[in-house]
């Protein structure tokens, strides 16, 4: 079993209707793309939208195209992201996301 991390990009973007936003894409994985209302939730939907891509690819058989991928780990793995500072204890970072890193077997 193995462990793959994706690079993702959230930028600022807005809707149509001019409210502002963000997208968010895989740019290694085609047809990676979403966006948010927020940076989370942007972050949070390319998250699925990759999972959606792999899985896919998994049951048509194809393998994940070379390169794709910036980390291959030979085993299950958690990445931890930190996205905020607690203000409170300014020496301890608070986590406000966990992903699990997509493994493919």
């Amino acid at each position: 079993m193995k462990s793959y991390v994706f690079k993702v990009v959230i930028e600022d973007d807005q809707f149509e209707d001019g409210r502002p936003g963000f997208s968010g894409h895989c740019p290694s994985l085609e047809g990676a793309y979403t966006w948010g209302n927020t940076r989370k939730e942007a972050l949070e939907r390319i998250g699925e939208a990759v999972k959606l891509i792999l899985d896919e690819m998994r049951y048509e058989g194809k393998p994940i195209p070379p390169n794709a991928a910036i980390l291959e780990v030979e085993s299950p793995a958690v990445l931890m992201h930190m996205t905020e500072i607690d203000q409170r204890h300014s020496n301890f970072n608070r986590l406000t996301d966990c992903s699990c890193v997509r493994r493919w077997s």
